[in-house]
């Protein structure tokens, strides 16, 4: 389940943080936990049709239940990474990289990066919002100059948060090397089919 892989990522990245210095990125974090919430979907879709929903409320309600379980898992990713300190008595420096995005499950993903960042946390009134993970949104001109609304909408969505809580930083075609986004600072961690693994970035 999503809650389930967001919360190994915490952790992954609170032990990273504590075994060197600096700070660390987990890139392309979209195309790193859209698995996991497309394993959520099927297990709601599963349990609306056992107890005899229509089709439609299926996906409608499946959909819905498992992007409310993605958002309070990146809300509770914020906060582990803001509350809890690593062994050297810090808190994770890490930035997370999203935006590439190819499917929905992938613009599902980074849009709920950007609207939690957006509402902030604590009681309605008093929300604040954190500073880690800091967020780059992977810019695709060709993607957004194409006809993909889609693509376009979360955009927007980004420029919006990045007007507002001064993240998402913004990296477009020029920090790409052989067709791929390289995402800066420190070690990095990227999806190689959808297995996490540390690699350095050159």
């Amino acid at each position: 389940r999503i809650k389930t892989a967001v919360g190994q990522v915490g952790d992954i990245i609170q032990q990273i943080s504590g075994q060197h210095f600096g700070g660390h990125s987990v890139g392309n974090i979209d195309k790193i936990l859209a698995p996991y919430y497309k394993m959520t979907y099927d297990l709601f879709y599963e349990k609306f049709k056992q107890v005899g929903a229509s089709e439609e409320d299926c996906v409608f309600y499946a959909r819905k239940e498992s992007y409310d379980e993605l958002k309070q898992s990146l809300q509770g990713f914020e906060i582990k990474l803001n509350t809890i300190g690593s062994s050297r008595g810090s808190y994770p420096f890490v930035t997370t990289s999203f935006g590439d995005c190819d499917n929905d499950w992938e613009f599902d993903v980074a849009r709920a990066m950007l609207e939690v960042r957006l509402e902030g946390h604590g009681k309605k009134g008093f929300k604040k919002r954190l500073i880690f993970p800091k967020l780059i949104f992977l810019f695709n001109d060709e993607k957004y100059y194409s006809d993909n609304k889609q693509y376009q909408e979360l955009v927007d969505l980004g420029i919006e948060c990045s007007s507002k809580t001064m993240y998402p930083d913004w990296i477009g075609k020029n920090h790409r090397r052989e067709g791929k986004f390289i995402t800066p600072m420190g070690k990095h961690i990227q999806p190689n089919k959808y297995e996490l693994k540390s690699k350095r970035c050159a």
